[in-house]
């Protein structure tokens, strides 16, 4: 986005705002130890690095993406395919997707779909209401002055 590599659209602000709120889910109301192994080694980072990790990777792009406008139109319903993709690469290559975040894997990826119908659904439904908003307004003020 900062690169400019990509335009700004709404699948790209839907795909951030959907990690930001599910990142902080997993962060702050069901956070889970990490662990990454490099070799035959372990590391646990404290639970402010988790936090600090969750701030910088999850929540700055969400305040950083809301500050522009789309460069292009776009509906975010693009963003549907990729999901199951990785889904089903997960399915097929993880035998345990429950270690991956330490969550129900399919309850994550049902919050997903849903966090990003629900964006939609309120997208597309403010330019329809918009819309009609125009029309209804000017006309209860017409019939009001009308008398019966």
């Amino acid at each position: 986005m900062k690169l400019k590599l990509i335009p700004i659209n709404a699948p790209l602000k839907t795909s951030i705002i959907v990690t930001s709120i599910i990142g902080g889910y997993m962060t702050y109301i069901y956070p889970r130890k990490m662990v990454f192994r490099i070799g035959d080694k372990k590391y646990k980072p404290p639970y402010y690095c988790m936090i600090l990790g969750d701030l910088l990777f999850h929540q700055m792009p969400l305040f950083d993406i809301l500050r522009f406008s789309n460069e292009i139109s776009l509906c975010g319903a693009y963003m549907v395919f990729p999901m199951f993709l990785w889904k089903k690469m997960n399915d097929n290559y993880i035998q345990d997707t429950k270690k991956i975040y330490g969550i129900n894997y399919n309850t994550l990826f049902i919050s997903t779909i849903g966090l990003f119908g629900l964006i939609g659904a309120v997208s597309h439904s403010n330019k329809y209401l918009n819309y009609e908003f125009s029309k209804i307004i000017p006309n209860m003020v017409k019939n009001l002055l009308v008398k019966n």
